[in-house]
């Protein structure tokens, strides 16, 4: 192949990885950038702590939708999801802004009528959550880093 074809196929790469690029920033499971903000590490004992002090947040899940969609949290909040809708749900998560922010978010199964699921955001980050069971909007949760 000569020089030509050489620099054809390198510009054509060089736009593939453009338009990828353009194409996920613009997708739902973009959620910014993240540079790695360290999170302040507690140890289990401090963690007990901040848990029991930490603060109760509801979501409840309607034939609508979520209500709120969006909710900022602090570090060891705890967001419980209440089913009012007459048919069975199961919040999960749909997307992170990094890996650790939300890991093991995700009820484990449908929760009925009434019946709720609680889980403890222990890291800063966003967590984007949905429905598995329906098409319903998606929420975020923001949370916050604690206050030194």
């Amino acid at each position: 192949m000569n020089q030509k074809g050489n620099v054809f196929l390198g510009l054509l790469l060089i736009i593939g990885i453009l338009l990828f690029a353009i194409w996920y920033i613009r997708s739902p499971h973009f959620t910014g950038f993240n540079f790695g903000t360290p999170s302040i590490e507690f140890s289990q004992e401090e963690e007990s702590q901040l848990i029991e002090e930490g603060t109760v947040h509801s979501i409840e899940i309607s034939n609508k939708g979520f209500v709120p969609e969006q909710l900022s949290i602090s570090r060891y909040d705890t967001v419980t999801f209440i089913n009012r809708d007459n048919i069975q749900h199961q919040p999960v998560l749909v997307s992170q802004s990094d890996e650790f922010a939300c890991q093991g978010f995700g009820a484990p199964r449908e929760i009925l009528q009434n019946e709720s699921y609680s889980f403890i955001f222990t890291k800063a980050g966003t967590c984007g959550f949905g429905d598995a069971e329906s098409n319903f909007p998606t929420g975020l949760i923001t949370i916050e880093e604690l206050e030194s």
